[in-house]
């Protein structure tokens, strides 16, 4: 019988996360020539490796992928044709890729839009609570979540970004100069944020474990979204993407946070952590087409803005895979 599935509500979770020590990166000065060392910073925060999967069992492997729009895949084509619409489920996004790769059975319910309360209930009409796919027969399941809660990732995209308008007009600096620190108007409540999801986080993953119990449970963190060094922050600003060097820095500081939180709440429930960050620096959205992983506010590449494009998701992909054959 399936234990009862639990849940904190928003409002409680902020309270039980003022008591949650969440290891912060540690923001660095950083001046002309320090790229080498930016990036050794970055990866750090995120690089231990990932704890061993137990083998794989016998038999059909049954898996059930779980997330957001980072794990659905919106604009890679071609379109998942058994999601809903809504989800805008690629079926070339890593879920789809993994399973091939290992001849699993898939069961994907990831879907744009969805943080951490999507696990327990409808998200939208005809799209069910995401813990519904899951039963003692699933062997493999993987969860990608966090960054829609309390819609951490929008804020930090509509928020940090400078006027659009003046963006495209070309006035990039005047755009910029006009908006205060992104750090000053939402470092704390960034935190506070990320806090409080991984007090949900951790609930869900035990309520995983109590509903596929037999099941390898692998949490898949974001990848680097925005350059790490000032060579490729001023390249961000030369193509225009909407953000100063000082909200880049601290936009990076906030995700490899959220990642160390997510990487956290897989180690107290004695689950895996999948690190797609650190293999992920230098194919940020600044990098160049055909190199990048992840798209710009305006993608060149078919994805949906600032989200993982065909590469990034194949790149998770061989990165599960890797681990889970390890």
């Amino acid at each position: 019988m399936v234990s009862p599935r639990r849940f904190l509500p928003v409002a409680v979770a902020v309270v039980a996360a003022a008591a949650v020590a969440i290891p912060f990166a540690v923001a660095n000065e950083i001046g002309p020539g320090d790229e080498d060392t930016v990036t050794q910073v970055a990866a750090d925060a995120t690089a231990a490796p990932a704890a061993p999967v137990d083998a794989l069992p016998a038999g059909p492997l049954r898996y059930v992928a779980l997330g957001d729009s980072y794990t659905s895949a919106p604009g890679v084509p071609p379109v998942d044709p058994a999601a809903p619409a809504v989800c805008g489920r690629s079926a070339a996004n890593y879920p789809h890729l993994v399973a091939k790769a290992l001849g699993a059975e898939l069961t994907d319910v990831s879907c744009g839009g969805a943080d951490t309360m999507a696990l327990y209930e409808e998200q939208a009409p005809g799209v069910g609570a995401q813990l519904d796919s899951l039963s003692r027969d699933t062997t493999l399941v993987t969860l990608g979540i966090g960054g829609n809660d309390n819609d951490l990732f929008a804020t930090a995209i509509a928020g940090c970004a400078g006027k659009v308008g003046a963006v495209l007009g070309g006035d990039v600096a005047g755009a910029l100069e006009e908006r205060s620190s992104c750090r000053d108007r939402y470092g704390e409540q960034f935190r506070d944020d990320i806090a409080a999801s991984g007090v949900m986080i951790e609930q869900a993953l035990e309520n995983i474990r109590a509903e596929a119990p037999l099941a390898k449970v692998v949490v898949v963190g974001y990848p680097n979204l925005l350059p790490t060094t000032e060579a490729g922050r001023l390249a961000c600003l030369a193509a225009g993407v909407p953000f100063s060097a000082e909200d880049m820095e601290f936009l990076d500081e906030i995700e490899r946070e959220l990642n160390a939180m997510l990487r956290t709440a897989a180690e107290k429930t004695k689950n895996t952590y999948l690190d797609t960050y650190t293999p992920s620096l230098g194919h940020d959205m600044c990098a160049a087409p055909g190199v990048r992983w992840v798209e710009p506010t305006i993608p060149l590449s078919p994805a949906a803005p600032v989200h993982p494009n065909a590469a990034g998701q194949a790149a998770v992909a061989d990165a599960l895979v890797a681990l889970l054959r390890s």
